[in-house]
């Protein structure tokens, strides 16, 4: 598998809550990659108060189902695929509150707040702070 338009358009973005964020960076490359349409969800500096439970909710009603629940450990790491939606829980509370695509090679593309989009490894720290993984019903 390769990108139509390779990763570099979807790195080096300035972070701006519901413009260019975690989840518009999946948005736009399932449809842009895949030919995918999300819908958008809003989001403001606010978001996680109101709704903190939103990709919890919502990634089943997007075609979404749950491949691995819980962190990703050495028995289940082989299950990822490229394009599978990588789910974490960053914050205090138990909720999901931050999302990235694995791209393979055990790399993910995301969009940390307050940071520009990029390229990472999906290590150790990252791996142990999954929420779940949840593929595209058009992969399974």
């Amino acid at each position: 598998y390769h990108p139509k338009y390779y990763i570099s358009p979807y790195i080096g973005k300035t972070f701006e809550i519901g413009q260019n964020d975690c989840f518009s960076i999946i948005r736009d490359y399932y449809k842009n990659e895949l030919n995918i349409q999300i819908n958008d969800y809003f989001r403001d500096s606010k978001w996680f108060n109101q709704t903190p439970d939103s990709y919890d909710k919502n990634y089943d009603k997007e075609g979404f189902i749950k491949i691995i629940e819980g962190e990703v450990n050495s028995d289940n790491i082989s299950k990822l695929k490229t394009n599978d939606v990588l789910l974490f829980k960053y914050g205090k509370n138990q909720n999901t509150d931050h999302a990235a695509i694995y791209i393979g090679f055990g790399q993910m593309l995301h969009h940390a707040r307050n940071r520009n989009s990029n390229i990472q490894p999906f290590d150790l720290p990252h791996q142990r702070r999954i929420s779940f993984v949840a593929r595209h019903k058009n992969f399974l």
